[in-house]
């Protein structure tokens, strides 16, 4: 013994370890050159020691042969060799790596001088292929009982993932960090350089494009045999695609390796359009990686990064295409506004001649022609000053144009220009004020263009001052002339100011005079200055006004030979601006009755000729109202609301647009029809004015029968809608259950029927045009109000169960009982514009139901009142005898009797409920019929509870006549009755051939029924059932659980299935009375069946147990005296 304790001891140092430490204490090492551990040197046994106990991959080589010994950590190490490599010379186990590691473990033994290596490249072949692997390791020797080396430990760090992934990483940071090329062939030459600085993951690369030309390449020549790869790949159009080497009948270059690659990858490069490839890479892969998730995530990473810098180059390309574009279109503009101003001017001069003829004529003409012959020349001068300007600003943008300066006394001429507008302001109650520096002296500047400037700023003042005044300063500062123009008017929006001066902007809604114009004003007031070599700026502020400043430097002007003329200043548009303050009334728009045959019409336009001359047209058939912009309109509908709008859509303070929007917003007016007057000509411009909601769309010029019958067709039209939605508002209110519509988020009540006002307790008056829920606040304080905001949001209906609800009518809190909807609303491009409520009183059908349901509490009373009788009487038998606690002849007295005392209540339920479904079923709604339905179901489920208690009470006073009962037939009869539950679930039942016994018949037919009915319920969905019945006879002494013996032996009887099983834990409980597992939902049951089964096994003097794993299945083991 004190021989064996000692040998014990001395293996000690081979104690725990892991999977190695048992591997190495098991090891055969009497025919190892080692021999046996207890024979081992010491300062071995004590390396392996910390080996075994070491967290860092150790391994350790012993004697001439580096005999291999090593630790759990270092299996990760030596891969699919382990456990092979136990006790092998490593010049066995590292064959592949010999060369490098021989020459270093031989300078070891030999020299006692160990080894460090860092990040040491090593191709190993641990997996059946030779891979790429990095380690930093140390040899260190260990000395022998005699001192000298007499073998080694190496402690390992793997660094094979560091390593690549940082190659990777730098690969794909050279692809991202590429300088920016103008073309494709520029990049991929870039690319493959990167590529190139990469060899040992990819020997070889070549970048095709679908051009003949020669691709981009690095470590390889192109050869019609890659050629052919590159178009296959081309046709294939798959993202990567593999290609094994071995199929390729040349020769491969080995880049940096000693082998070539084994695999070859066709990626696509993807462009700006997905269909076809850009580009396709072709690689060489490493010969000693496994081209695994990881190598081919960096693969797909790099045809990625090599994508997106295509698509740059590509959108730069084309970005520079499309600048070179504007700039040609840019020019054609320019000279297209050059030859159409020589154009126009012909026809203009054939039309003014003969109105001025006209004009100067001495014969008197009618009033009403002179007024339009009048109208006529106002409009031809004003196209003649429009095509002026757009000639002028075309010469200037061409360059041709030049400032011819000269001595000019700046002050006077500057006085005189602004007195041509006094007489305007004055009409517009606008103070002119102007402040000249009497002591400039004269300057050099271009007359004309000096002209333009102070017309352009001035006009432009004029414009957008409704009240106040405008300032026109003209001072010195330092070297610089300064001319100011300064007002009081509507002010610039901050975000509109940086596009004021560019070419044909005008700052959209903004509040002025008129909204007419070319928007090249300001844009040539720039253009001219600049000639002078000067600049202009601007300051405003909303509602305070703007300042206009130009700085031009003080003789620093320089004259130019042969200037190109420009067109006189057209003060006609002076007078053209008087004609709008004269002519800006709304004189026919007093307050009137409507005539009952004429329909009004609200014509909407800043221009007053177009005012006047659509009066004229219209006035013959219809009453007519006039505004000049948008707001004017509203209010003119506030006063009288009219049958239809007509207006104008570029206009100032408000637009067309914003006028047609405020008015489809405003319930009280949303009904009336809109068409939109616009000078843009086009299919595109019809279709975005019927976009924009408007009823319907007139391009200027039109005639006006066209005018006057499409207006006559949408009077017409919405009569007809009105007439209509009467009609079904009346339907509406006749509706029986409570309907509602809301508008907008809010959900502003804008129709309601009775039944729904008669449901909240309030008054039309209440209602009509008031926020949902400030109107039903109780019904918000308990959450509908966001039901009702998740509809809106997401568009999806609700319908509501039977819902108990507190409304305050007449000031009384009342509970009624609803099922209620909310639909959204939505207009005819699908956005939700509001919901439809609908809601149906309940109240009535769930008093009824109550009424049913207190049948069935007075039941459950009985229930509870019968069980505490019970537990009481289980206490005294308990105290009195404990044998009666196994038959407990009350309880099952007090069951039987209750099982049948619950029947008869429980009859009348169903069949009175089951006469209402058939006799009234028609009477009632699809609610009601649910509620029977379920109070049906509900009354037969406790039916079902009922028969299993009775079972339970006739299994625990079973009759005392056991015979002879051969379980095979008992088995079939069983099989029988569940056949339909076998065949549905395709169920298989392997049986013994069973015994013949002693047992109560009906009672064992029941427990086998349970048992496998117990078996199909709970069968595993995913594979098919299987359910084994097994005899054995075991000896008492053999049995699982402490029992009463009643016998030598027993007759064990296993029923197995490959259900769903149970968690250990339950083996017990699932014998008691009520007791499941799981929810009804799931599994329907009563809880009773297996509690049934232990009673009838009790009967029969034995025990019943149950084994299982979730899963797995469950076993129930029945153990019968024989």
């Amino acid at each position: 013994m004190e021989m064996a304790s000692k040998a014990d001891k001395q293996l000690d140092f081979l104690s725990g370890g892991g999977e190695m430490g048992a591997l190495i204490r098991g090891y055969n090492w009497s025919d190892n050159p080692l021999g046996p551990p207890q024979q081992w040197d010491q300062s071995l046994k004590t390396c392996v020691r910390i080996m075994l106990t070491s967290s860092q991959p150790i391994w350790i080589g012993w004697g001439p042969d580096m005999i291999k010994l090593y630790n759990d950590p270092y299996k990760a190490i030596v891969g699919g060799k382990h456990p092979w490599a136990l006790g092998k010379p490593a010049s066995v186990v590292w064959r592949e790596i010999w060369d490098y590691m021989e020459p270093r473990l031989s300078e070891l033994m030999e020299k006692n001088v160990g080894v460090y290596a860092e990040s040491q490249l090593l191709i190993m072949e641990r997996y059946g292929y030779r891979e790429e692997t990095y380690y930093t390791f140390s040899f260190s020797p260990i000395p022998g009982s005699d001192g000298d080396t007499a073998g080694m430990i190496c402690y390992n760090t793997a660094s094979t993932e560091q390593i690549i992934t940082a190659r990777s990483l730098k690969t794909l940071q050279e692809l991202g960090a590429i300088r920016k090329q103008d073309n494709l062939k520029d990049l991929f030459r870039e690319v493959i350089g990167v590529l190139a600085g990469n060899d040992r993951d990819f020997p070889f690369a070549l970048l095709y494009t679908p051009d003949p030309e020669e691709p981009a390449h690095s470590g390889i020549e192109p050869a019609p045999w890659l050629d052919a790869i590159a178009r296959q790949a081309f046709s294939d159009n798959s993202t990567t695609a593999l290609i094994d080497a071995a199929t390729i009948p040349h020769h491969l270059p080995k880049g940096p390796w000693d082998e070539a690659p084994r695999q070859l990858a066709t990626v696509a490069i993807k462009g700006i359009q997905e269909e076809q490839p850009l580009a396709v890479l072709i690689l060489g892969l490493n010969p000693y990686r496994k081209f695994d998730n990881t190598f081919s995530n960096f693969v797909e990473l790099v045809a990625a990064q090599v994508s997106h810098e295509s698509r740059i180059v590509l959108e730069a390309a084309t970005e520079r295409r499309r600048r070179e574009a504007l700039e040609e279109l840019d020019k054609a503009k320019t000279i297209f506004f050059s030859n159409i101003s020589h154009e126009f001017r012909t026809p203009l001069t054939l039309i003014l001649s003969p109105l001025e003829a006209l004009l100067r004529d001495t014969k008197p003409l009618p009033p009403e022609i002179s007024h339009q012959i009048a109208t006529t020349h106002r409009n031809a001068l004003r196209l003649l000053r429009l095509v002026n300007n757009l000639l002028d600003f075309s010469q200037i943008e061409s360059g041709k144009q030049k400032a011819n300066v000269e001595p000019t006394d700046l002050v006077t001429f500057t006085r005189n220009l602004a007195g041509n507008f006094q007489s305007l302001f004055e009409k517009a109650d606008v103070k002119l004020l102007v402040e000249l520096d009497q002591l400039l002296p004269e300057v050099m500047v271009d007359r004309q263009m000096w002209e333009r400037i102070v017309f352009n700023l001035i006009s432009n003042a004029y414009k957008y001052t409704l009240q106040g005044n405008v300032r026109v300063c003209l001072n010195r500062s330092g070297d610089n002339l300064v001319f100011t123009v300064a007002d009081s008017g509507v002010g610039i929006p901050a975000s509109e100011i940086p596009k004021l001066f560019d070419r044909f902007y005008r700052v959209q809604q903004s509040d002025g005079r008129s909204f007419e114009g070319t928007g090249i004003g300001l844009s040539m007031v720039k253009e001219l200055v600049a000639l002078h070599h000067g600049e202009v700026a601007v300051e405003s502020e909303v509602g305070k006004g703007s300042s206009f400043r130009v700085t031009i430097p003080l003789r620093k002007a320089h004259s130019s030979t042969l200037p190109v003329e420009l067109s006189d200043i057209n003060f006609p548009a002076i007078e053209e601006w008087n004609d709008l303050v004269s002519g800006h009334d709304n004189s026919n728009n007093d307050d009137r009755e409507r005539a009952d045959d004429r329909a009004i019409v609200l014509v909407v336009d800043d221009n007053p000729d177009m005012r006047q001359h659509l009066r004229s047209v219209l006035s013959p058939h219809f009453e007519i109202l006039t505004a000049a912009n948008g707001r004017e309109a509203l209010q003119q509908m506030k006063i009288c609301p009219p049958d239809l709008v007509l207006s104008d859509i570029m206009m100032p303070v408000m637009d067309g647009i914003g006028l047609l929007h405020a008015i489809k917003e405003d319930p009280a007016i949303s009904h009336v029809p809109v068409i939109l007057l616009t000078a843009r000509a086009g299919e595109e411009s019809r279709i975005e004015g019927w976009e924009t909601g408007a009823d319907d769309y007139l391009v200027k010029p039109f005639s006006s029968r066209e005018l006057f019958a499409r207006i006559k067709s949408q009077i017409k039209t919405q009569r007809i809608r009105q007439r209509n939605e009467k009609e079904i508002r009346n339907l509406f209110e006749q509706t029986p259950v409570g309907i509602a519509m809301y508008r907008g988020e809010n959900l502003v009540i804008e129709l309601v029927n009775e039944t729904m006002l008669l449901y909240w307790g309030r008054t039309r008056e209440q209602a009509l045009n008031t926020p949902l829920w400030e109107l039903m606040i109780e019904a918000k304080e308990q959450g509908f109000d966001k039901i009702a905001a998740e509809v809106y949001r997401t568009g999806i209906s609700y319908q509501s169960p039977e819902t108990k609800v507190l409304v305050n009518r007449n000031g009384k809190e009342e509970a009624i009982y609803v099922s209620f909807a909310f639909e959204p609303r939505k207009d005819e491009r699908g956005n939700i514009i509001g919901l439809i409520g609908i809601a149906n009183d309940l109240t009535y059908q769930v008093m009824a139901r109550r009424q049913l349901e207190k049948s069935q509490t007075v039941l459950e009373a009985m229930v509870l009142e019968r069980t505490d009788a019970l537990n009481s009487a289980k206490e005294n038998l308990e105290r009195v005898n404990k044998e009666l606690i196994q038959q407990n002849d009350e309880l099952a007295s007090f069951t039987y009797v209750a099982s049948h005392d619950l029947q008869e209540p429980l009859r009348k339920i169903q069949t009175f409920s089951g006469r209402i479904m058939d006799d009234q079923g028609a009477l009632l709604n699809d609610k009601t019929r649910d509620y029977f339905s379920r109070i049906v179901a509900a009354s037969q489920k406790m039916r079902n509870l009922i028969n299993a208690l009775f079972d339970y009470s006739r299994a625990g006073t079973p009759e005392k006549t056991f015979e002879a009962t051969d379980l095979n037939i008992v088995l079939q009869d069983v099989k029988t009755n569940l056949q339909e539950e076998i065949d549905e679930k395709m169920a298989i039942i392997d049986a013994d051939q069973l015994p013949v016994i002693q047992a109560i018949p009906h009672q064992f037919h029941q427990l086998l029924s349970n048992l496998l009915s117990n078996a199909l319920k709970y069968a595993r969905a995913d594979i098919q059932p299987l359910i084994t019945i097994r005899t054995a006879v075991v000896r008492a002494a053999e049995l699982p659980v402490l029992s009463a013996q009643h016998s030598d032996h027993y007759l064990r009887l296993t029923i197995t299935d490959n259900g769903i099983g149970f968690e250990p834990e339950y083996a017990m409980k699932i014998f008691e009375l009520f007791q499941r597992l799981h929810g009804n939902d799931l599994y329907a049951g009563t809880g009773i069946g297996l509690a049934i089964c232990k009673r009838i096994v009790q009967n029969h003097h034995g025990f019943i147990t149950a084994t299982g794993q979730p899963g797995e299945g469950a076993t129930f083991s029945i153990y019968l005296p024989i």
